[in-house]
């Protein structure tokens, strides 16, 4: 006899004949009525969809017999999830009630529920560093599915997860981090932001998603109390330098104060002059940075005397040109 199934596809109902192997992510394992049953053939293992008519049914593959009673189950669980909004939806939607995204099915049978309920009670923290450790995406996706609540884990250092992916430039880690729910502000007095790394790094496309998910820019962190304007003004050599005004761009245009003190007094055009940041300190100087500032009262320590220190001519010279006061150093 052909077995016929209503089955849903993309957004309407179509008649199929099941004469063809299982495709996983093509339709929905979970039988619309109450009647059908999976079967599994003892002798071939092929499995298909059936209507429970009769006890025994002959296998559309081999032609074996098989008992139905011995041979069927229904030990699918389903998800329909929106590829939008991420929420469940009620079974058969093919359009969120929530936001109208589309609907994708999820199944899973007995076996692959209890290796994932297996996972969930043996993955560990080290898992996660591991995965990262080895640029496993794969192995991460899988460990955040079972604990989402290892995605804020931390480490001896205070890292979490999110920053050992920024330190390891491995951008695509943490941008699923970011998207799983990764905590975008984790900083101490040990520990600096992601942000702030992202922009000492001068990884872009990081810190725009960062700010897309609420970083608080003008977080100070780390043992010196900075900000993340001054990991842009310091950069991590002259090839980031490209990328890490970008990014003080977009700080500032997000609200970044722009002449933050750090514990030892110094501003982010302080950093810029003293490293040779070029590009960034232009921009701090075009944005109307304060030229004059001294990182202690009347030491002379400023912008300008950074930039001499570190033999950075082309910045003398912008800050010179821009009014910078010049006064004398006071090695006491």
């Amino acid at each position: 006899n052909t077995n016929r199934a209503i089955v849903l596809m993309g957004e309407k109902l179509q008649e199929r004949i099941w004469r063809q192997k299982l495709i996983p992510d093509y339709f929905s394992p979970k039988p619309l009525y109450n009647n059908f049953v999976w079967l599994e053939c003892p002798s071939c293992a092929y499995r298909y969809l059936y209507f429970h008519s009769e006890n025994t049914e002959n296998c559309i593959n081999c032609n074996s017999v098989i008992d139905i009673d011995k041979n069927s189950y229904n030990d699918h669980e389903i998800e329909y999830n929106c590829v939008k909004c991420g929420r469940l939806s009620e079974d058969g939607k093919t359009v969120c009630m929530y936001c109208g995204g589309s609907i994708t099915v999820e199944h899973h049978d007995s076996k692959t529920i209890e290796a994932e309920k297996e996972m969930s009670f043996t993955c560990t923290a080290e898992d996660m560093f591991t995965a990262i450790e080895n640029n496993n995406l794969e192995t991460l996706e899988s460990i955040i599915k079972q604990n989402p609540q290892l995605i804020n884990v931390k480490d001896k250092d205070e890292l979490n997860p999110l920053h050992c992916a920024l330190l390891k430039s491995n951008t695509e880690i943490a941008k699923l981090l970011i998207l799983q729910g990764a905590n975008v502000n984790s900083a101490s007095s040990n520990c600096v932001s992601p942000m702030f790394l992202a922009a000492h790094l001068g990884n872009v496309e990081i810190a725009q998603l960062l700010l897309v998910k609420g970083a608080n820019v003008n977080l100070q962190c780390g043992i010196e109390n900075n900000t993340a304007l001054h990991a842009a003004a310091h950069g991590s050599g002259a090839e980031s330098y490209r990328n890490c005004v970008k990014i003080a761009d977009m700080l500032l245009l997000n609200g970044a104060s722009i002449n933050p003190k750090n514990t030892g007094g110094s501003t982010p055009l302080y950093e810029a002059a003293f490293n040779g940041n070029l590009p960034v300190a232009s921009l701090l100087v075009e944005k109307g940075a304060d030229l004059n500032h001294e990182c202690t009262k009347g030491s002379g320590f400023d912008s300008l005397n950074a930039a001499k220190l570190g033999n950075h001519q082309l910045i003398v010279d912008l800050l010179l040109d821009a009014g910078a006061e010049i006064r004398a150093m006071s090695i006491s």
